[in-house]
């Protein structure tokens, strides 16, 4: 049966619109599979010969477990196409959503092709319950090769083996969370960092942290914690963030330097000198009381080395008064 004129036409044009897709330049057709699930993009490339290999350059990968019928399916693609892109090619984006335990080698894997690219593009990384693996003395030092890192939040991690302490070692990082995070041993040097704070209300504290760096940079500090923490390990926190410029504490951080201060059989160091402080917030919690005096009395040893600084007092986040103190000696 022979074609109408209006099909033919029809036909003709689809070639057309074809032929105008694969003309493309590539650095257009890989800026739109970067949008794309990465098992999509690579079935895209099939439509073409001179895509063939173009999926081996994407800078974003995107992996989802439930676009294919069977774990053992979805393995084999991911090890695929990590086994086959062009590593020479910065990674800008990783995304991997899976929940199964029968990928925990695969996930290992993604984690140490990831590392051994450096991430050049990564700017802001947030884990939580991962167990670093030390390479060669015994520390880690999982982020001195993310060259443009900003933000970095780390939670419950772990240390593998023999490896006793995490290195934390980055020019340009700008703003570093520590969450539950103090099993063990954590060294500083981040030259640049701007932003320090420490939560932790497992009270699983083992080892302290300090800083190969004075972070003369440092503008923010936070301290938020439970009460069965003990004072060494809150003074060990404050050591570290003397040349803050604005320092935030919670009311169990108080509490916990007010215990120890009611001790008189207690030991205490000298007070601390925050050289640059300008500000000194403190969290209070409207459902507990403490007396003005007891307050009065932290906040003198806190800034009892320190210069004219600026209190401001908050109840459940809302301001409540501000004063200013001068308690230089």
């Amino acid at each position: 049966m022979k074609k109408t004129k209006r099909e033919r036409i029809s036909r003709r044009e689809r070639e057309k619109e074809r032929d105008r897709l694969s003309e493309l330049p590539d650095c257009i057709l890989l800026y739109i599979m970067k949008f794309m699930n990465t098992k999509y993009a690579v079935q895209t490339c099939i439509l073409s010969k001179r895509w063939k290999n173009l999926w081996k350059r994407l800078i974003v990968l995107t992996f989802y477990p439930w676009d294919f019928r069977r774990v053992v399916n979805f393995k084999q693609f991911v090890s695929k196409v990590l086994s086959c892109r062009n590593g020479s090619i910065s990674l800008l984006n990783l995304c991997i959503l899976a929940h199964s335990k029968t990928i925990s080698k695969l996930l290992n894997r993604i984690m140490k092709y990831v590392v051994l690219h450096d991430l050049p593009a990564l700017k802001d990384l947030f884990m939580a319950k991962v167990t670093f693996t030390r390479r060669d003395n015994s520390y880690v030092k999982p982020f001195s090769t993310c060259n443009l890192l900003n933000t970095l939040s780390l939670s419950e991690f772990s240390l593998h083996n023999d490896a006793n302490v995490l290195f934390i070692s980055n020019s340009n990082l700008f703003s570093l969370k520590l969450w539950d995070s103090f099993q063990h041993k954590i060294v500083l040097s981040t030259p640049n960092l701007s932003s320090l704070t420490f939560i932790e209300y497992l009270g699983f504290i083992r080892q302290s942290i300090s800083s190969a760096c004075n972070l003369s940079c440092l503008e923010e500090g936070t301290i938020e914690t439970s009460t069965n923490i003990s004072y060494s390990v809150v003074i060990g926190w404050l050591q570290v963030l003397t040349n803050v410029n604005t320092l935030t504490l919670s009311y169990d951080t108080l509490m916990i330097m007010l215990r120890d201060l009611s001790n008189p059989s207690t030991m205490r160091t000298q007070p601390l000198c925050f050289v640059r402080l300008e500000s000194l917030k403190v969290k209070m919690n409207s459902c507990l009381t403490i007396s003005d005096e007891e307050v009065n009395r932290v906040i003198e040893y806190l800034l009892h080395n320190s210069p004219m600084s600026r209190v401001n007092i908050f109840t459940n986040f809302s301001f409540v008064t501000s004063f200013y103190v001068s308690l230089s000696h």
